[in-house]
């Protein structure tokens, strides 16, 4: 079996194997994939190789690229998972490297790869290096296993690891922190917000801080989207809501939303109120945008459909005058258009999140708490940086 294992480098001494949180239609996460991968073919031409989840989205948003099934859901017998389960966790709770890397090596022996998402272990024998996407992936609010999983194989595999600017953490279980930090000893992190910062000096990595790869949006998403917005078009404010992964989510916060809703209603009556997506799951952003643009009285149909294609979703926020979001990516791509914009945060993630887009933002942007701030903030904020001078007026609840 020791085949499995040969080191093909020499053959492909410039080859990039990538990895992060794309493929689960997150408009964000395809975005900072599309700017890594333009930086990266710069280095290494064609000779870049994705990991990905989901190849059909992934394939769609990125054609051309080749494309290798992710390390998690190939193994099939059940002493294989145990292998696979053994090696995950001495590479989170072990101290020392070298028992991990073991493991893993003894799981690859009796890995047998699905012949339609190519042989990923393959694709990690013959890489120089895997290249860790931006995004916030590295946090216990996902499933750390299923990210961490292939830096682990490349850390047993002897691979460099590098990375693009990432969000990490925050994380409720310390154990967890330090998994993280295990898993990325040795690699040259690039990291963009403080608290991430400060987490990899406190536990001595290698690190940079740069801004989120999305305020690079312009390299990648055309020309035509930087064009100045339609004077003469009916102005408008959108919307984007979702839950934010939040145990603090709760039938009060939605009631904030309503009404804020009504409250833009209100104070902005000549205006257009539409809800958008950044998402290409419909039971995410829309489907819960949908529903409370209905509570609050607005037209369901006022919420446009998400756009597979993340470049035309970007694009699309080019016709607002004003922005309300909890997304993130939305908030940075109003930032790079020079949008006021109003970030909401109801948990410590998107917080941390939403301060690193403030702190580059070249256009007037508050952050809120809807555990801490009345609707009336959002509109005390878009009224002072569009100018405008309507009363703020109280819904009726």
């Amino acid at each position: 079996m020791e085949h499995a294992f040969s080191d093909n480098r020499n053959q492909h001494p410039d080859r990039c194997l990538v990895w992060g949180g794309y493929g689960w239609g997150n408009t964000g996460d395809d975005l900072t994939l599309a700017i890594a991968l333009q930086d990266l073919r710069k280095g290494y031409g064609p000779h870049v190789t994705l990991l990905t989840p989901r190849s059909d989205h992934t394939g769609a948003a990125h054609p051309g690229v080749p494309l290798v099934g992710a390390p998690w859901d190939l193994p099939r017998g059940k002493f294989e998972q145990w292998l696979w389960h053994m090696a995950d966790r001495a590479a989170s709770h072990g101290r020392k490297d070298a028992s991990a890397a073991r493991w893993y090596r003894l799981a690859l022996r009796f890995h047998r790869a699905r012949p339609a998402d190519g042989n990923w272990h393959e694709a990690f024998a013959s890489a120089s290096v895997l290249h860790l996407v931006g995004g916030g992936y590295l946090t216990d609010v996902f499933n750390l296993r299923y990210m961490l999983r292939p830096l682990h194989v490349a850390r047993a595999m002897k691979l460099p690891i590098r990375t693009s600017p990432l969000g990490i953490g925050p994380f409720s279980d310390p154990g967890a922190g330090r998994g993280v930090a295990r898993a990325l000893q040795g690699a040259e992190v690039v990291v963009r917000d403080e608290v991430s910062l400060r987490f990899c000096q406190l536990h001595g990595l290698n690190v940079e801080e740069r801004p989120d790869d999305g305020f690079r949006l312009r390299e990648v998403v055309g020309p035509g989207v930087c064009a100045d917005r339609d004077q003469g078009a009916r102005r408008s404010i959108g919307v984007c809501i979702f839950s934010q992964f939040s145990d603090r989510w709760s039938p009060m916060v939605e009631n904030w939303w309503v009404n804020c809703l009504r409250s833009l209603v209100l104070a902005f009556p000549r205006w257009c109120i539409e809800g958008f997506c950044f998402h290409t799951d419909r039971d995410m952003d829309f489907r819960m945008t949908r529903d409370l643009f209905s509570r609050a009285g607005l037209d369901a149909n006022a919420v446009r459909p998400p756009d597979p294609d993340y470049r035309a979703a970007v694009a699309s926020l080019r016709n607002f005058s004003a922005i309300v979001s909890t997304r993130f990516h939305a908030v940075v791509a109003a930032s790079v258009f020079e949008i006021p914009c109003v970030a909401v945060a109801v948990n410590d993630y998107y917080e941390i999140k939403m301060r690193s887009a403030a702190r580059h933002s070249r256009s007037p942007l508050s952050l809120l708490n809807p555990t801490q701030a009345s609707p009336d903030a959002v509109i005390q904020h878009l009224q002072q940086a569009l100018g405008g001078n309507a009363p703020v007026q109280h819904p009726s609840a």
